[in-house]
């Protein structure tokens, strides 16, 4: 079937619709990279939301015109407006998902029945967490698209060397999977997927959002402090509010859900050991929970640190550099605020699919030092930013309910704690280096990987796809 556009200039003609599901911002990058500039008609985008529950925060922290872009193009809204001949073809369906997303009740029937179990259990687990815990198909069976769906792509990403055998025995349910780099291809193939299968896709940042021109410093005072004495308080973010002869602190920020994967044992022990009250360094920490509920972060940190630290009275805490921690919900809109209030990005992870913090703090032109692992070396180099030296790699630290289990008996980075502090003392002390790696961080994201430097990759992919489809519907046609 053929569908035409009214959508003018675009770079080619698609002809089958293209369901598009999954993991959040980065699928809406995706789709904004596609739609804002014409580069796809909207006929023959649709979005279905799928793999897990609604965050009412990320929904009311979303720019309106993002919200009523994708109000426009659910599916089933879409299927409302669109005439029979368009709404009735066949589908090419990309899952932005964890891969145990891609088994649906189209691949067996049995897995219908297990659906109602999940759903009882997710019921459960709500009530126990205070949160829903969903691995809904994608798309769900209840979009009634799965009869007309001719090709399927799992787009995901995993943070170890190899990708966990359970996880990679849901490829078989899918045509093709794509990936963030080249690190999950090796780390894909290692868990025999086949790699014939495999096709590299980036993930995008809106360089005209994240842009220091457009932003002025977030307002940091409402942090909480973890570490260090309440005698020397957190300045303004603003240069024109500081005192005749105040000095600015030079502000360290890391972004990372509280998990063992983040390394956040790294970063304060080696925060602490080269940074003194003296130095005037603060170190900003915005995070968030993974399943295990924090109710008092600053008690919770404290806690999980104090035996690194050696630290066996309360009062000793005052005596180190200012931690402060932001467990909040920062709406999007204002991150580009946040990155702009500090100094430079560090975050020594034990590995990433991807690293949205390190390239939203590069597009803002700050000086990233991240490790020299996983995804985050797809985009992280000396040319311009910090990247961490890797000592080798490790027993990945499972953590039960708490990471799902996903990193029992995996592998994963050991970033070098000693070149991490080194990194930071250098752009303390030369920050005119580390502003001028700032820029060219920001220069290398825009041409490689803005949205639409990534939609032209999405739509050479397509384009594959589509003559792949167009081979499969004509022989089909022909039986």
């Amino acid at each position: 079937m053929t569908a035409k556009s009214s959508v003018p200039q675009r770079a080619h003609e698609e002809r089958l619709p293209l369901l598009c599901t999954g993991y959040g911002q980065e699928a809406i990058s995706f789709i904004l990279g596609l739609l804002e500039p014409n580069l796809f008609a909207r006929e023959n985008l649709w979005v279905v939301h799928a793999g897990g529950a609604y965050d009412l925060q990320v929904i009311l922290g979303m720019e309106p015109s993002v919200g009523q872009l994708l109000d426009e193009q659910n599916y089933r809204n879409m299927s409302k407006k669109l005439p029979p001949d368009l709404r009735d073809r066949p589908i090419i369906s990309i899952g932005h998902t964890f891969p145990n997303c891609w088994r649906t009740s189209q691949d067996d029937a049995w897995f219908g029945v297990q659906l109602v179990l999940q759903a009882a259990w997710n019921l459960g687990m709500h009530s126990l967490l205070g949160f829903p815990v969903v691995d809904e198909p994608c798309p769900h069976p209840n979009m009634y698209v799965k009869d007309r769906i001719i090709y399927r792509v799992g787009r995901t990403m995993f943070e170890t060397a190899v990708l966990p055998e359970k996880l990679a025995a849901y490829a078989k349910f899918v045509d093709e999977v794509w990936v963030p780099s080249s690190f999950n291809v090796e780390s894909f193939q290692l868990a025999k997927i086949d790699p014939a299968k495999l096709f590299i896709l980036p993930q995008g940042v809106n360089t005209t959002e994240f842009d220091p021109a457009r932003h002025a410093p977030l307002d940091l005072s409402d942090a909480t402090l973890v570490f260090g004495s309440n005698s020397s308080s957190i300045s303004s973010s603003s240069s024109s509010s500081k005192e005749p002869g105040q000095t600015q602190p030079f502000r360290f920020l890391s972004v990372f859900k509280w998990e063992s994967r983040k390394g956040w044992d790294i970063l304060l022990t080696g925060f602490f050991e080269e940074f003194k009250v003296e130095d005037n360094v603060e170190l900003h920490i915005v995070t968030k929970e993974t399943v295990q509920k924090i109710h008092d972060f600053r008690s919770y940190i404290r806690q999980a640190a104090a035996p690194l630290l050696n630290i066996t009275h309360s009062s000793q805490f005052d005596l180190l550099p200012r931690v402060y921690v932001h467990y909040h919900h920062i709406p999007d809109s204002l991150l580009p605020g946040l990155y702009s209030a500090t100094d430079a990005l560090v975050l020594p992870t034990h590995g990433e699919g991807w690293g949205r913090p390190q390239i939203e703090a590069m597009s803002m032109g700050k000086p990233v030092i991240s490790t020299n692992w996983s995804g985050v070396a797809a985009f992280l180099h000396e040319g311009v930013g910090y990247p961490i030296r890797v000592e080798g790699l490790v027993e990945a630290v499972d953590e039960g309910a708490n990471s799902f289990g996903w990193f029992k008996h995996q592998r994963w980075a050991q970033p070098s704690k000693q070149h991490m502090k080194e990194l930071m003392r250098q752009v303390v002390r030369n920050p005119a280096a580390a502003a001028a790696k700032g820029a060219a961080a920001r220069k290398y994201v825009v041409d490689h990987f803005s949205l639409l430097a990534v939609a032209y990759k999405f739509l050479a992919q397509l384009l594959r796809v589509q003559d792949i489809v167009d081979h499969l519907l004509a022989q089909k046609n022909s039986e």
